[in-house]
């Protein structure tokens, strides 16, 4: 799959920080998925919209920047929780994503259900970055989440580990830029 010059693969790789298989984006434009992980999408009956819902979630991390975004936010605060950042992050995409109907969202049968705002009684409409500030007053309430990746902000432990990615280099600013403006002309 090219999207956006994101390339696609199904990779041990995507090994999320808890141990559980995910996906995941890295900076310099692969998403990966881990095969146990593509085969739970596979006995869905739904599996084609859940691989797309998956596929939109990892782009929207780079169409909106969240990679240089976390770089920002960890100029304004003593030091950037990565972790923390994701889960912020991924609170955005998911509000974006549930307005669009023909997408099926993974669920707890794919071992990887996305976080809500109702998960920590967090209002809607607000950017990653104030997900974010309310999410590190509540950190030690924080379930341990995989992860997204480099290109979210929150490499893999495994993520330079896949032959055919590790070595290439991470986009550059105005790479991430160029994508998240084609992105942001398509919606």
């Amino acid at each position: 799959v090219l999207m956006y010059e994101l390339r696609f693969r199904v990779s041990e790789s995507a090994l999320g920080h808890n141990g559980v298989p995910t996906a995941c984006v890295t900076n310099s434009g692969w998403v990966l998925m881990h095969p146990e992980f593509v085969e739970r999408i596979a006995a869905s009956p739904n599996a084609a919209k859940i691989i797309s819902y998956i596929f939109a979630h990892e782009v929207l991390h780079i169409g909106l920047r969240h990679m240089s975004r976390a770089r920002s936010l960890a100029n304004t605060h003593t030091k950037l929780e990565p972790a923390i950042w994701n889960v912020a992050a991924d609170l955005t995409i998911e509000q974006i994503l549930r307005e669009v109907k023909v997408l099926v969202e993974p669920d707890e049968s794919t071992g990887m259900r996305g976080v809500h705002i109702e998960d920590f009684g967090l209002p809607a409409g607000l950017t990653a970055e104030e997900y974010y500030v309310r999410l590190l007053a509540m950190a030690d309430q924080l379930p341990p989440t995989p992860g997204c990746g480099s290109g979210a902000g929150n490499p893999l432990p495994s993520e330079g580990e896949d032959p055919d990615t590790a070595g290439d280099s991470p986009w550059s600013e105005a790479k991430c830029e160029q994508v998240a403006k084609q992105f942001s002309a398509d919606l």
